[in-house]
């Protein structure tokens, strides 16, 4: 899944990772991945199931995982439940799925604005730029073999507006909405016209809304500058922007990237 810069430059990180990992845990190893910010994810492989009710309840130990065990390919599995066409520009790395590693490592602040889980981080080859992918298509779906979009969807799900309440700092996302509220947070987010949303991404809606930190919440340098939520039969992808400084100054390029990387099917 992972798009490199060039070919020699990753197949160099993968011999070098298992030498430097801990003595430069902020160096982006082989799989997308800043070993000091963010955690892998793993499968239940190597656990013993039938010991599993023990596991939860803190009787017994989890044995580590292993290599063997992470998750991989969590951003094309998503993109295929979503059916979702995507292309990765050049300029970026990608990386597997990740849970963000707990404050003080990374603020709450950025916990609170991107969630926990980080369906892929897009990594822009300048250093200035990093987008945090998240998708519905990677959430759990128990007993569906191949989930499939409700196409009888077509509004905005509520839930995008209470999780855009938090993201303002303004209240949790299981903290119930009126129309009103709704109405009132509608003034503050940028719904873009529908043709201009079928054009673009051949999606039903798109949203935007600024994230107003002005602190670094991510590896020290990145703000987390505004958010995109692009929908379609009720699936959601959302793309969190983090730049520095210097990257600010080029956010409307970083959005076009995003333009060009994505279109949902017929």
């Amino acid at each position: 899944m992972m798009k490199t810069l060039s070919q020699p430059l990753f197949a160099l990180c993968a011999v070098l990772f298992p030498l430097f990992v801990y003595a430069q845990e902020d160096t982006l190893n082989a799989d997308g991945l800043f070993p000091k910010y963010n955690r892998p994810t793993y499968r239940m492989s190597a656990y013993d199931m039938r010991n599993f009710d023990k596991i939860l309840s803190g009787e017994l130990q989890p044995s580590t995982p292993v290599d063997s065990d992470m998750i991989r390919g969590a951003f094309q599995r998503a993109a295929r439940i979503m059916e979702l066409d995507y292309k990765v520009p050049p300029q970026y790395i990608i990386s597997e799925r990740f849970g963000l590693r707990e404050p003080p490592i990374n603020p709450l602040e950025l916990h609170r604005s991107v969630n926990n889980l980080i369906t892929t981080q897009w990594i822009h080859e300048d250093g200035e730029c990093i987008l945090f992918i998240k998708c519905n298509g990677d959430r759990p779906q128990i007993g569906l073999k191949e989930p499939r979009p409700d196409k009888s969807l077509h509004e905005i799900p509520k839930p995008v507006y209470t999780w855009a309440r938090q993201v303002f700092g303004e209240g949790l996302f299981l903290d119930k909405m009126s129309d009103r509220d709704i109405e009132e947070l509608k003034k503050r987010i940028d719904i873009w016209p529908e043709e201009e949303a079928e054009e673009v991404f051949n999606a039903h809606y798109v949203l935007t809304y600024p994230v107003k930190n002005k602190k670094a919440v991510y590896m020290g340098k990145y703000t987390h500058k505004m958010d995109m939520v692009i929908l379609k039969w009720g699936e959601k992808m959302t793309v969190s922007f983090l730049v520095t400084k210097k990257g600010k100054r080029h956010l409307d390029q970083y959005i076009e990237d995003v333009k060009g990387a994505f279109r949902f099917k017929d």
